[in-house]
């Protein structure tokens, strides 16, 4: 922005030509209930989830509820999956 005596004005050094998000505005700063390029977060995150889990995912076997916790701490990971273990 620039403001001089004519008022104020925008400029820009450059042309922007393609938008680029971080996935770090879906995951951890926006609202579920906002939207960004469009798409809503809540959404994409669920997507995402989903993208998760058939890359990755955690056998449940006959151990009900907590085999997948079982799996995850025989794998080394305690704690951040999301919920608690």
């Amino acid at each position: 922005m620039i403001i001089d005596k004519n008022g104020p004005r925008f400029s820009s050094l450059s042309e922007q030509t393609a938008r680029a998000f971080c996935i770090f505005e879906y995951v951890y700063f926006a609202r579920p209930d906002s939207n960004i390029a469009d798409r809503n977060v809540y959404k994409v995150r669920v997507a995402m989830g989903r993208e998760m889990a058939r890359e990755h995912p955690i056998r449940g076997g006959r151990g009900g509820a907590g085999a997948g916790q079982r799996e995850l701490r025989g794998a080394g990971v305690t704690r951040g999956v999301g919920h608690p273990v």
